[in-house]
């Protein structure tokens, strides 16, 4: 062999090899975007996300992502047909369009996609801005893709739910919910599952179970829970296990929500309604909310020994003057109250400042069964709270009214001195001079209330009255 024919043997082989070099490189590249390093859209593998959005335009979708130094971003334009694993795009309406693109640090990934030959889909695929042939590893990559997509975002989450419980059942959507990591993403899958009729107990509990543990987010955990509650045929042991799943919820508003859906069930007994009770007074502080849930479980259950503690503890917490008035109006409604009950409520009543508010459940006290001496007491340190001579004259009227022993006329009448009103207290004066004996004690407690009185008018029209 001579020395040429030598060179040009050397020069073939390093021309071979240096062609075999970009051919893996090219190769590697394309590798890399369609089932080895960098396939899909971008997610906890590339970093810690930084950023994600999502908007809707009329009939155009634009989610952007954005994880460590990785950024997608899809556009869906119309309407496109999937294949029924979801893993295809089979047929897109006129003028739809669906874009990927994906950016890491040196790599470059875009795939078009538009309607073909009656609507089939043509497909434009780019590597590092270099327009490659859309073979089966650039399919492979779209299919993870996809999955990626309807995993991360929710976009086309009903639907796809609906075919997963279609072909895998319950268990297998629980299976595909464990593998996603966006709890939006997840409620809407298993608020999509609970919305189906007759899941067995089993799959509901096991769905209420997850999200109590895996979504923290009150809104998704509430979606969640509110689905079960408001469509699922509910046992005993599920119901308490959903309500206690809201005590992790610290938005008053989504725990008051849940609860409510809850209760506006037929088919749950007290033990349920006394765990919802609980529930609300642990963990809602929101005066609106805390006292919706109560007046709730008043209307729809009898209120036992063991359920009263906890509704008035619960009421005894509440600030405003309005909302605490009107749940213990409802406990009241309810009926049943030992003597302990209404002294609770009568000491809950002092912080309440509106005097139209305190007088009107004082007035409903009155009218309880109780014993007098019992009552006396606390009505009478509330009452004396109220400044309006005109409310506090209506709780006294209404005290009196009660078959009041001798210590209990003179403890009103001593109440009654505070009303600065000469007209007010004459009428208080009056009504006592007409129900009970002005004698012995009550007569020196009665002409001390009547010396109140500046009108001499008033007073001794009073004082003829108890001589007559």
């Amino acid at each position: 062999m001579d020395a040429q024919t030598s060179i040009l043997k050397r020069m073939a082989h390093s021309l071979l090899a240096i062609g075999l070099f970009f051919s893996a490189v090219t190769l590697g590249t394309v590798a890399t975007a369609s089932g080895q390093n960098g396939i899909g859209l971008c997610d906890r593998s590339d970093g810690d996300q930084s950023n994600h959005s999502q908007s809707r335009t009329n009939d155009v979708v634009t989610i952007t992502t954005r994880y460590g130094d990785c950024r997608a971003e899809v556009r869906v334009e119309g309407d496109i047909e999937y294949s029924d694993d979801f893993t295809q795009v089979v047929r897109l309406s006129r003028n739809a369009l669906m874009r990927f693109e994906v950016r890491r640090p040196g790599e470059r990934f875009r795939l078009e996609v538009e309607p073909g030959q009656a609507g089939r889909p043509d497909y434009v695929w780019f590597v590092d801005r270099r327009v490659q042939p859309f073979d089966e590893r650039a399919e492979e990559w779209l299919a993870e893709a996809l999955s990626d997509l309807f995993k991360s975002t929710g976009y086309m989450a009903e639907e796809r739910a609906m075919w997963i419980i279609s072909e895998r059942g319950p268990e297998g959507l629980m299976t595909e919910v464990e593998s996603m990591w966006k709890e939006y993403v997840q409620s809407k899958y298993l608020g999509t599952l609970l919305e189906q009729p007759g899941l067995a107990a089993s799959d509901v509990s096991e769905a209420v179970r997850f999200a109590s543990q895996a979504i923290e987010s009150d809104h998704s955990l509430g979606k969640v829970l509110e689905a079960a509650a408001e469509h699922q045929q509910l046992d005993e042991a599920t119901t308490r296990a959903l309500v206690a799943a809201t005590e992790s919820i610290e938005s008053d508003h989504t725990h008051g929500k849940v609860l409510a859906a809850a209760l506006e069930r037929t088919d749950i007994g007290a033990a349920t309604a006394a765990a919802i009770l609980e529930s609300a007074a642990r963990g809602i502080e929101s005066d609106h909310q805390l006292s919706k849930i109560l007046i709730d479980v008043a209307d729809r259950y009898r209120l036992d020994a063991e359920m009263r503690p906890t509704y008035l503890r619960a009421a005894a917490s509440i600030e405003s003057d309005h909302n605490k008035g009107k749940v213990y109006e409802a406990l009241l409604e309810d009926g049943g109250l030992t003597g302990a009950d209404l002294g609770e409520i009568l000491d809950g009543a002092t912080s309440i400042e509106s005097d139209h508010t305190l007088a009107k459940l004082l007035e409903d006290v009155a009218e309880q069964e109780m014993d007098n001496r019992a009552l006396a007491g606390p009505f009478l340190r509330a009452a004396r709270s109220i400044d309006s001579d005109h409310s506090l004259s209506k709780v006294l009227e209404a005290f009196f009214e009660r078959d009041l022993g001798e210590a209990e006329v003179i403890a009103g009448l001593a109440a009654a001195k505070s009303i600065e009103s000469d007209h007010a207290l004459g009428g208080v004066l009056d009504d006592v001079a007409d129900r009970y004996k002005i004698e012995g004690k009550v007569r020196e407690a009665f002409m001390d209330a009547l010396d109140s009185i500046e009108s001499q008018h008033e007073h001794d029209k009073i004082a003829r009255q108890i001589e007559g």
